[in-house]
């Protein structure tokens, strides 16, 4: 056995030296008077096993653990350190290097710092205490009592004693693994959620890239079935090419010999056609003889005049519209002129206000300076300086003031130019644009002449439809509207019916394994069925046969929990039957419920009519009363709740479930929190009854969605016919002619124009030149004026400076205040001129240029007008001469050409046989050129056609193997092959866009899918496993507490007899189904007296009750030592000697170190320990009694 061998302490509390103390195997007992120090060693040794809390060692901080050095103002410690030494004979410490004797030693510093060592080596705290644990030298409620703890341990409650149990029977350890499983639980739990979520996501995957595949694959097989025709076709079509080749070749010889024969017939007509024209040219010399020069002159005369006349009517028109356009101008002349006086006016009325202040200031200043000469005619006793200053600074003043006046003179003069320069910048500018804005119009004139040439020749008239556009697009607008809205609609009830199908197929997969799916197969198989000798009905499983509502379905989820998966059959003999064919066939394990022989659970409960308790389970399912048995087996004992407490507080002897999946189970076990909802339970059918109204409303939705299609369709035809129609109506053109007469008019017009406004801008430019010439004249002027301005306020400044020295009384200030006054007066003066100047320039800019500009503008456009007016007068009459001159000319030309008739008559017949002989070779020549285009054109296309299926032969490329393959098809006609096409470019568009992808994207999501099936199932598996392990933990927590209490209750009762003579005492646990959810109460009867509970009892009969307890836990369970710290305080005589003995008695199995002030103990003890106190610091005496009495005995 272990035992505390030894104890040095070294500047730990009082403990200032070295100090070893000796602990007998047996009892030890420390004796000395209060405040010696004996709990020190106590605290000493809870110190070096690694206790953290102060309070527990009687100190507020770690450091204060360290030797003060005493009262007798000894030097401090610098560290504390205890050794404690085991006895390790029997080898129960286990350690690296095996040894008879163990140290484990701490030692802290000032700063707080430590560390802990294993036979001087260091070693962590957590290392040290796993050393102890599994040696079982770790302190507990019952073997380590320091001062106090006897009294918390008498003043326990019940659950605070049966806690007491639970840290003795260690079924801590239990704790710790449940805790872990269940966290473990959570991450399984998590994990299903997710794969299941994952799950639920590839299967809406898969199947919406099942037919993405199908479709890919189909394309496929269309592809391949489209590239054979092809080259099959390629080959007919190069064996086309050699037969059209070999035609083309005859064709062009046949056409050869045509063209030879045509040249002869051509030689032969031209031999002809040379004779005419030798006659034809005799004839024309006589003509010429008789034609005179007076008739040539005529001609063209009467052609000239004609020209004239037409030239006339166009400037005609051109000076009526100058004239118009003359007339706007001049009324918008005279408009401005009116502007421009009432500006005038405005100005003159500014201009006098602002002189009438000038003078008034002026005024003001003239009485301000003779006042100022007569303040100054005063002060003659001021020395000539001061004055020659004054006089001086008046001069520089006026001087001063003159040159500001030449300054805003010349401003203004500078101000005026720049408006000027202005004016005549923007009159070029918009001279310029006018050029601009011209040009850009005659070329859009000329641009716009040739559009209507073009028209003109090219117009036809097109037929308007006169469909309301508006109407159709509204009625689209609408209908696509309403489109969009079903077209969302089904999208989602198709997301929806996806996501159903997927969860019930997942669900189905999920909820189903190896040997379920096995039975399900024999059950909709009759001759798998009777193959294997299975006699009577499966029916399926209980997830198969019922549905509920919504809201039941986690209530029931829970309550039916793996039984979902239970399958149903006839009789006990089809039972044992599918279990042999498991069995034989090494498919699995299922359970099954035999309808014949099934035992169930029905039991009427008395409900009370209470609101929140929903109803027995099975009353809350939908299922054929042939089942009913089944359905009472898996859901009789189970009552439906609202609430986790209406459930816990209903006494009714059945498990109770409540909606959000929280159970009570009959023994008032509770199991809840937040419950995921798993695939793999529940009902499916519920499920699976949404689905038909679903497809039937996606049905309804997909034909009304076809019928808006359609209309769209017709509407989109219409609108385009309509818009067809209406561009035709917008493309007719009216009164061609007439616009072509009035664009070429007023490109005349512009061209005129044009050239004024040229010759305006060369005389704009001269003026700006001139302008700002003068301009810069007057920039250097006023340059040079502020330079002398600069210097004379440099002067004035200087004089300033030298008067103020000598301004030293009031009369000066006086006249420097009236000097103030008029330098102010004179600067308003200079601000009131300025502003009369400006007003005088814009008059003079009113008079002198926009005014003379605007009449310059009125006189020249009515010089304009008269001369214009003057101009169209003497055209008319010219016009009516013109006309007069040309019916003359064309009366005398007439008699002229008469006597010429005769001989233009015979010229006619031969010129008709010319024409003819002409007709003729000219046919003959028609007949060549096309013969010749043909063979050109054979030649052509002999070229194309030879070029083509050389393309052909090189872009296609056709190997023997892809010859094999076409050798059946090559037998089609071309159409057939085209028809095979087509039909395959059809078929392929019919199921285009196609995800090519999606084959390859379908088998990897598979893949995958297949795999978290797999790991679905393993998870759920560990699941099981991990509920088996925390339900398992529970039993063997629940069966060791109660072994622990049993032993421990059996021990105490019979130490209370021993220490109580004629008393009784014993435990009970409050809650004996559930020992965990109770505490455990001490009933004792002291001394023969009545039964009564701990708190009835003295404080005597409490301690010592308390102490049969902890001596009932040695017997029960021993602990290598007991260190008790006065425990016997409180007994009488008699009951400390009780106690005593019996520690005596326990001390052959473990070791005792008891602090005590009792003889009747110490007597009994094998050593004692004395502990003083000297100055602060303890003293140890250690004294073996047994030696002792040996020694005495020998004496």
């Amino acid at each position: 056995m272990v035992y505390i061998k030894s104890l040095i302490c070294e500047g730990f509390k009082s403990f200032k030296e070295k100090t070893k103390i000796n602990f007998s195997k047996g009892f030890t007992s420390i004796v000395g008077s209060n405040g010696s120090g004996k709990s020190n060693i106590l605290d000493a040794f809870v110190f070096a096993i690694g206790e953290l809390s102060g309070n527990k060692m009687r100190v507020n901080n770690i450091k204060d653990l360290i030797c003060n050095g005493g009262s007798n103002g000894g030097t401090p410690s610098k560290y504390a350190r205890v050794d404690v030494v085991f006895d390790n004979s029997n080898r129960n410490i286990p350690i690296p290097v095996e040894s008879n004797t163990v140290k484990v030693s701490r030692k802290i510093y000032i700063d707080g710092k430590g560390k802990y060592f294993l036979n001087d080596k260091v070693i962590t705290r957590r290392e040290l205490q796993d050393i102890l644990d599994l040696a079982g030298l770790l302190p507990n409620s019952s073997n380590l009592i320091l001062q106090g703890e006897l009294f918390r341990i008498i003043t326990m409650n019940n659950n605070e004693r049966r806690g007491l149990i639970e840290d003795i029977s260690g079924i801590a350890s239990y704790n710790e693994k449940k805790e872990k499983a269940e966290k473990d639980l959570a991450k399984v739990e998590e994990n299903i959620s997710r794969i299941t979520l994952l799950l639920n996501e590839l299967s809406i995957q898969l199947d919406s890239l099942e037919k993405e595949k199908d479709d890919a694959l189909k394309y496929q097989d269309y592809d391949i079935k489209q590239k054979n025709a092809e080259n099959a076709l390629i080959v007919l079509k190069l064996r086309d090419f050699q037969k059209q080749i070999d035609r083309f070749i005859v064709k062009k010889e046949t056409l050869i010999k045509e063209i030879q024969e045509i040249n002869y017939n051509l030689l032969e007509k031209r031999e002809n056609l040379s004779k005419i024209t030798v006659e034809l040219d005799k004839i024309n010399e006589e003509i010429k003889k008789l034609q005179t020069n007076e008739l040539k002159e005529l001609t063209l005369n009467l052609n000239k005049l004609k020209t004239d006349i037409a030239k006339k009517e166009t400037q005609k028109d051109n000076f009526q519209k100058e004239i118009l356009k003359l007339k706007k101008n001049l009324i918008d002349s005279f408009k401005k002129k009116e502007d421009l006086e009432e500006n005038k006016k405005i100005i003159q009325n500014n201009l006098m206000v602002k002189k009438k202040e000038k003078k008034e200031i002026k005024e003001k200043l003239h009485s301000l300076k003779e006042e100022l000469y007569h303040s100054e005619e005063q002060t003659k006793e001021f020395d000539s300086k001061y004055k020659g200053f004054q006089e001086n600074l008046e001069s520089l003043k006026n001087d001063i003031a003159e040159k500001n006046e030449i300054k805003s003179e010349i401003k203004s003069e500078i101000k005026v130019l720049t408006s000027k320069l202005e004016s005549s910048n923007d009159k070029l500018s918009n001279t310029v644009m006018r050029v601009d804005v011209l040009n850009g119009e005659i070329e859009n004139i000329s641009q716009e002449i040739k559009i209507l040439d073009s028209e003109e020749r090219n117009y036809k008239e097109k037929p308007d439809n006169n469909i309301s556009l508006n109407d159709l697009e509204s009625n689209k607008q609408n209908l696509d509207l309403k489109l969009k809205k079903i077209q969302s609609i089904i999208n989602e009830k198709h997301e929806k019916l996806i996501s159903l199908k997927s969860k019930i197929k997942v669900i189905q997969k999920l909820s189903s394994n190896k040997a379920l799916e096995a039975i399900l197969r024999l059950k909709n198989d009759r001759e798998l069925s009777s193959k294997h000798k299975i006699s009577g009905t499966i029916y399926g499983t209980i997830a198969q046969l019922g549905k509920t509502r919504e809201e039941y379905n986690t209530a029931l989820q829970i309550a039916g929990g793996n039984k979902f998966n239970y399958i149903v059959v006839e009789n006990q003999a089809t039972a044992k039957q599918c279990i042999n064919f498991l069995k034989n066939n090494k498919i699995g394990r299922a359970s099954f419920i035999p309808l014949d022989k099934i035992k169930t659970n029905f039991i009427n409960y008395d409900l009370n009519n209470n609101e929140k308790i929903i109803g027995r389970a099975v009353d809350l399912i939908q299922f054929d009363g042939l089942f009913k048995k089944a359905f009472e087996f898996v859901f009789g004992r189970t009552i439906v709740v609202s609430d986790i407490d209406t459930a816990s507080n209903l006494d009714i002897k059945a498990r109770k479930v409540t909606l959000n999946g929280d159970v009570v189970e009959m023994s008032n076990l509770m199991t809840g929190g937040t419950f995921k909802q798993s695939m793999r339970g529940g009902f499916i059918s519920q499920e699976e009854s949404k689905i038909p109204k679903l497809e039937t409303e996606l049905n309804n939705l997909k034909r009304e969605e076809d019928s808006y299609l359609k209309k769209l369709k017709n509407i989109d035809k219409q609108i385009a016919l309509s818009y067809k129609s209406k561009i035709s109506a917008n493309n007719e053109l009216s009164e061609v002619r007439k616009n072509l007469a009035v664009l070429k008019d007023n490109l005349l017009r512009k061209e005129d124009e044009l050239k004024d406004y040229n010759v305006k801008i060369e005389e704009t430019k001269t003026e700006i030149k001139n302008i700002e010439g003068k301009l810069q004249t007057e920039q250097l002027k006023l340059k040079d004026i502020d330079q002398i301005l600069s210097d004379l306020m440099n002067d004035e400044n200087e004089l300033k400076s030298k008067i103020s020295l000598l301004e030293d009384n009031d009369f000066t200030k006086k006249i420097n205040n009236l000097r103030k006054k008029i330098d102010e007066l004179e600067k308003d003066y200079m601000h009131i001129n300025l502003e009369v100047t400006k007003l005088r320039t814009q008059l003079e800019d009113v008079i002198n240029n926009r005014e003379s500009e605007i009449e310059s503008t009125i006189n020249n456009s009515q010089e304009e007008i008269k001369d214009n007016t003057f101009k169209l007068e003497t055209l008319k009459k010219e016009l009516v001469d013109i006309e007069t001159t040309i019916k003359e000319l064309e009366s005398e030309l007439l008699k002229k050409n008469e006597v010429v008739g005769q001989f233009y008559s015979k010229r006619e017949e031969l010129l008709l046989s010319q024409t003819k002989f002409k007709a003729e070779i000219e046919d003959l020549k028609s007949k060549i050129v096309p013969k010749n285009i043909k063979i050109n054109t054979l030649e052509i296309n002999l070229q194309n056609i030879k070029s083509q299926k050389d393309e052909m032969e090189e872009n296609h490329q056709i190997g023997n193997e892809e010859l094999e393959k076409i050798q059946n098809l090559l037998s089609f006609s071309k159409d057939k092959l085209s028809n095979i096409i087509k039909e395959c470019v059809n078929i392929k568009h019919q199921l285009e866009p196609v995800n090519m992808r999606a084959i390859k994207k379908y088998d990897k999501i598979k893949e995958r899918y297949d795999d978290l099936i797999e790991k679905h199932d393993i998870v759920v598996d560990e699941r099981i496993s991990i509920l088996e392990f925390i339900e398992r933990i529970e039993l063997e927590k629940k069966n060791t507490f109660l072994n622990t209490f049993n032993g421990i209750n059996e021990r105490f009762k019979e130490i209370f007899a021993k220490l109580s003579p004629g008393g009784e005492a014993k435990l009970k646990l409050e809650n004996q189904e559930d020992p965990f959810a109770g505490g455990v109460k001490i009933i004792a009867r002291p001394g023969g007296k009545k039964w009564c509970l701990t708190q009835s009892m003295s404080g005597g009969e409490k301690t010592l009750t308390v102490v049969a307890l902890i001596l009932g836990i040695q017997m029960a369970i021993p602990s290598p030592y007991y260190i008790l710290d006065e425990i016997d305080a409180a007994f009488d005589e008699n009951n400390a000697n009780h106690v005593a003995s019996m520690i005596k008695e326990l001390s052959e199995k473990s070791q005792f170190i008891l602090i005590t002030h009792r003889d009747v103990t110490m007597t009994k003890t094998d050593d004692l320990i004395g502990v003083s106190n000297v100055h602060g610091l303890t003293e140890v005496l250690n004294l073996n009694i047994r030696e002792a009495l040996e020694q005495i005995a020998q004496s």
